[in-house]
């Protein structure tokens, strides 16, 4: 493999690598942001009721 290939090849390793953490954690947050607002939403009802 050339030198250039070789340096394409690592770049684009490199940004799959930097990438898969961000999307992971964009995926964690909009879950837990998620699971937050489904048990929020009850316990702000009872709350309010009273």
């Amino acid at each position: 493999m050339s030198r250039e290939g070789r340096a394409a090849a690592y770049a684009l390793l490199a940004v799959v690598a930097l990438s898969v953490p961000v999307v992971l954690v964009l995926l964690l947050q909009e879950v837990f942001m998620l699971t937050i607002a489904y048990w929020l939403a009850p316990l702000l009802n009872l709350l309010s009721r009273r």
